[in-house]
């Protein structure tokens, strides 16, 4: 099978996630979302949603069988990854 996962992850390095969080609200000043307003939406928003380190994810992916996961694509929080699982 093939699994390939579109979400949005962060670093395991505390300093390279806040540096990606930091990031994230610059993009959202693009669409006039002030930063302050941006951390608030990402403080709400934790309360439904997790950012699992890349890693943690990789991992989770290769315990559930698939032997050589993969990040595809990376850019500030927005992730692509996944494996091929032969059978």
């Amino acid at each position: 099978g093939v699994l390939v996962v579109l979400d949005a992850t962060v670093s395991a390095d505390p300093r390279l996630s806040a540096r990606t969080f930091t990031r994230w609200a610059e993009a959202m000043a693009e669409h006039g979302i002030d930063a302050a307003t941006a951390h608030g939406h990402f403080r709400s928003w934790s309360k439904e949603e997790h950012y699992f380190p890349i890693v943690d994810e990789l991992d989770a992916i290769k315990r559930a069988g698939f032997p050589h996961p993969e990040c595809f694509w990376r850019k500030g929080p927005v992730s692509v990854y996944g494996a091929i699982k032969r059978a």
